[in-house]
């Protein structure tokens, strides 16, 4: 079973999911703060008893957690299992390649630690102050197995996501896994502008959006009518209007709506100029 953070409490299947892996199932968990997600942990850091739910099922011992830190790498600690590295399409410019909220989280003594936490900020600072902790866990039970990683598989480039997952079912869950079956989990699309309102220049940034499919993005006024083709190519994270229309004209001042669409999804943002 792969399993993203995809449901809003997972806590509330902690006796499920154990039953589950006594009987020799075996999971595949990414999302983020997993000691929040399964534990309801609520400070940082914290350390997990033994008997704790946690320790002894996940194999997570420990875990610490900064708004302020930056990830941009996993580095693998064991053998056979491959680098990972940020898409720089799924975040936004302003992290320059790096994504936050992803949690160290320690190994119990029964469990191995995976991946260890890298970025391109020095230690001392406080964006990279997690570089080389933990943040992924294998725990090998008497009949099942459960590998946990605290950065979504989502961000990461699709060629590491893949041979990860591949190496994870075929060489530690020892279930068959094709390459070309794989599915990373879709996120929602989501647009961000800013300033908003603005008076010349609009800065609109994307998130959600493949990488390697191409995307269209137009500019409505409050009549629904298209006053700009902004763009319609290749995907790309970032993008600005100058407040003109497909003529070189200067728009009015009022409510305007950017609309980004990509292999039939599609997702609105209303803006102001004043």
């Amino acid at each position: 079973m792969a399993w993203t953070a995809a449901i809003s409490h997972p806590h509330s299947i902690r006796e499920d999911l154990a039953r589950y892996l006594e009987l020799g199932g075996s999971i595949f968990y990414t999302g983020y703060q997993p000691s929040k997600a399964w534990g309801m942990n609520e400070g940082y850091p914290a350390t997990f008893a033994p008997s704790n739910f946690l320790n002894t099922t996940l194999g997570i011992s420990s875990a610490d957690f900064s708004i302020q830190a930056r990830f941009k790498y996993a580095q693998p600690k064991q053998d056979g299992f491959p680098p990972l590295q940020v898409d720089s399409l799924k975040t936004t410019t302003a992290f320059a390649g790096h994504i936050i909220r992803v949690e160290t989280i320690g190994s119990a003594i029964h469990a191995l630690p995976i991946y260890s936490f890298g970025s391109d900020y020095e230690t001392s600072s406080a964006q990279g102050q997690f570089n080389g902790q933990n943040i992924a866990v294998l725990n090998q039970h008497e009949n099942g197995r459960i590998f946990t990683l605290s950065a979504p598989l989502y961000h990461m480039e699709e060629s590491g996501a893949r041979a990860l997952v591949n190496h994870v079912f075929r060489n530690i869950f020892m279930e068959s896994s094709s390459s070309e079956d794989l599915v990373i989990p879709i996120q929602p699309l989501s647009i961000r502008s800013y300033p908003n309102p603005f008076k010349s220049l609009n800065t609109i940034e994307f998130s959600g959006i493949d990488p390697k499919q191409p995307m269209q993005v137009d500019i409505y006024n409050l009549k629904g009518q298209k006053v700009r083709s902004l763009h319609n190519s290749e995907a790309k994270s970032k993008l600005s209007w100058d407040a003109k229309d497909d003529a070189g004209r200067e728009v009015a001042n009022g409510i305007y709506f950017i609309k980004l669409s990509q292999m039939g999804r599609s997702v609105t943002k209303k803006m102001t100029r004043f």
